[in-house]
């Protein structure tokens, strides 16, 4: 039936309208579907000719393979940190004063005992005057060379006790002349009384003079210590570099006023980095002094290298985290402050099963392996773990010993296969 006379036939196939009855309706349409299945066979054939066939026609596909070995993969445990300067210090004034000279900006690369900064020093230096002639005087009362340093002074050395001891050992020696004559009945008892009492006199002097030494002796202390603050004072009036580094901030200009304490610079040493981790409770007890570590910092492939050097005494009770410490040498690519991500070297000969990656099939999440047994190719879904040197450890669904292909490709379940090595 074609489509003219289809359309007439349901114009006219109504229910006011019974040209037809249930006999000619079922035949006809019986018709219908047996034309439009004839149509629609003819279409599958020219379309789908020579398609009939499974692939390969029975066939053997070549294929490269490998046997799946028991290799040795580093054993680590991983950490994420941050990078720190091995040395950092805020460089601070000691004595108050206004700024004379700047010798560095943010980036200048400083060594030990470098100046810094010097300070307006002339208030210092009057001051150190002042108490270096106090000094002297101290030193002069004392009847001492000028260029007396104050160590190992015996007061007998002192002009004053000298002279009181010089005066003491005459009047003993005329006591005992004027005793000797007077047990010969030469000398009076009133000469004899005189010379005691002289003696008495010179004693008491000689005490005096040692008493007199001794606080002229504190003033003479007292005058050197002062000396050596104000000395002191003026030294300070210059800022070192505490040791080898970079200047990371500055903190003050050419004629600025500072207080004592005020921050001049922030100095950070960073040749050598200190890699700061955080380890889970579950690995801290596998983390040692002198382990291995490797990190990769964000925007750069390299990997570098270090060694752990301190280790936490107890877990942060709040994290359960270890702290570990390690430090890393700086080639120049690294920046203290980097976030850093590690593994920590637990042992370079852990074995497990593993393959090749061009023998991994992963789609949608899962990872299979194809697997060669009796010269036809299954795959095999499996579980997989670390990655090292282009091998994959399998941890599950595979065996040292089994075939897999490499570059599946296309292969599936049940196909044969043959080794290009065969």
């Amino acid at each position: 039936m074609d489509k003219n006379n289809f359309s007439h036939f349901w114009r006219n196939f109504t229910p006011g309208r019974r040209r037809y009855d249930s006999r000619i309706c079922k035949h006809i349409f019986m018709v219908m579907c047996l034309s439009f299945m004839s149509c629609g066979g003819k279409h599958g054939d020219a379309s789908g000719k020579g398609k009939g066939k499974p692939e390969g026609d029975g066939k053997a596909r070549v294929v490269e393979s490998e046997i799946a070995e028991s290799t040795y993969f580093e054993k680590f445990v991983h950490a994420v940190g941050s990078l720190a300067p091995i040395e950092e210090a805020v460089v601070a004034t000691k004595v108050p004063g206004r700024i004379a000279r700047v010798y560095f900006d943010i980036g200048t690369i400083v060594i030990k005992g470098e100046r810094l900064m010097e300070m307006e020093s002339q208030d210092y230096d009057a001051r150190l005057r002042q108490s270096k002639a106090m000094l002297d005087q101290s030193i002069a009362r004392l009847g001492l060379p000028a260029d007396y340093q104050g160590e190992g002074i015996d007061l007998k050395e002192t002009s004053l006790v000298a002279q009181a001891e010089a005066i003491l050992v005459e009047s003993r020696g005329n006591l005992e002349r004027v005793r000797t004559l007077s047990k010969e009945g030469v000398v009076s008892q009133s000469e004899l009384d005189s010379a005691e009492a002289a003696y008495e006199v010179a004693l008491n002097r000689h005490r005096e003079a040692m008493d007199e030494a001794r606080s002229r002796l504190a003033m003479f202390a007292q005058r050197k210590a002062e000396y050596d603050m104000a000395r002191h004072d003026l030294d300070e009036t210059i800022v070192y570099a505490p040791f080898d580094g970079i200047v990371q901030s500055r903190s003050v200009w050419t004629g600025e006023f500072v207080s004592t304490g005020d921050p001049v610079a922030r100095i950070v040493r960073s040749d050598i980095l200190r890699l700061k981790l955080e380890v889970s409770e579950r690995d801290s007890s596998q983390v040692r002094l002198g382990q291995e570590v490797i990190l990769n910092v964000t925007g750069d492939d390299q990997e570098y290298y270090g060694k752990i050097h301190r280790l936490s005494p107890r877990l942060n009770e709040l994290t359960r985290m270890l702290t570990v410490e390690a430090e890393v040498m700086n080639p120049g690519t690294l920046r203290a402050g980097q976030f850093a991500s590690t593994r920590i070297i637990i042992t370079k000969q852990d074995p497990a099963t593993s393959v090749s990656q061009n023998a991994m099939i992963k789609f949608a999440g899962i990872e299979k392996v194809v697997v060669i047994e009796d010269g036809v190719a299954k795959e095999r879904r499996v579980e997989t773990s670390r990655k090292q040197s282009g091998r994959v450890e399998i941890t599950k669904g595979l065996q040292p010993g089994e075939r897999v292909v490499i570059n599946p490709g296309s292969i599936r379940t049940g196909q044969k296969v043959v080794d290009q090595g065969t």
